[in-house]
């Protein structure tokens, strides 16, 4: 029996590649790092058992410094700021 796979699990993906924009803006001076960080691990803190050791932040977060941590409102408030300029720079 033959079967006709061409239409199960594929797709096809068809786009006028004369109307794509493919802009690219990066920019970094390291300004606000320690809100989105892995302390451990790396060549500046490789990662060993006194790293690896959780501890309890006062909000009841239990983390070591090899997870990531997150400053959930600096984040929120850095796409506030550099979101919109982001965009502005790749649109005009």
């Amino acid at each position: 029996m033959e079967r006709d796979l061409s239409h199960e699990g594929a797709y096809e993906n068809k786009f006028d590649a004369a109307k794509v924009l493919l802009t690219t803006s990066c920019t970094h001076d390291g300004k606000g790092a320690e809100n989105l960080i892995i302390p451990a691990g790396g060549l500046k803190e490789p990662i060993s058992n006194l790293n690896k050791e959780e501890t309890e932040d006062t909000f009841g977060n239990v983390r070591s410094r090899c997870d990531l941590y997150m400053n959930g409102p600096e984040i929120f408030n850095f796409t506030l700021k550099e979101i919109p300029e982001a965009i502005q720079r790749v649109t005009c």
